[in-house]
């Protein structure tokens, strides 16, 4: 799928991927984050993905979000594409949690 530079996939396929993309534009207009790339894959194949927004904040919201302002300064604000690389941070634990109860539900060990 190609993309447009902050304006997400270049074409939709059905009513599931505008839902999808619209939900992605309401958060982002709602300020929820600077920016998303999501996907839908199985089994390796690549069926819906989506990328909008940005890495950061435009100044200077970007600097009063960051308390020791002199990492303000180095605050790269880039369009988000399929390359670009996210800090999960806090969602680590959230995120590996759930794929192991899954796991477990799957093999039939819960």
């Amino acid at each position: 799928m190609t993309y447009n530079k902050n304006k997400g996939s270049s074409h939709r396929h059905n009513p599931t991927e505008e839902s999808l993309e619209n939900l992605i534009k309401d958060a982002l207009s709602k300020s929820l984050c600077t920016g998303i790339a999501a996907a839908v894959s199985m089994d390796g194949k690549l069926f819906w993905s989506h990328c909008s927004g940005f890495t950061a904040r435009e100044e200077p919201a970007a600097a009063q979000s960051i308390e020791n302002h002199d990492q303000a300064s180095k605050v790269v604000i880039a369009p988000i594409d399929a390359e670009t690389r996210f800090d999960v941070a806090s969602m680590t634990k959230p995120l590996s949690t759930s794929l192991l109860i899954l796991k477990a539900l799957q093999a039939g060990a819960l």
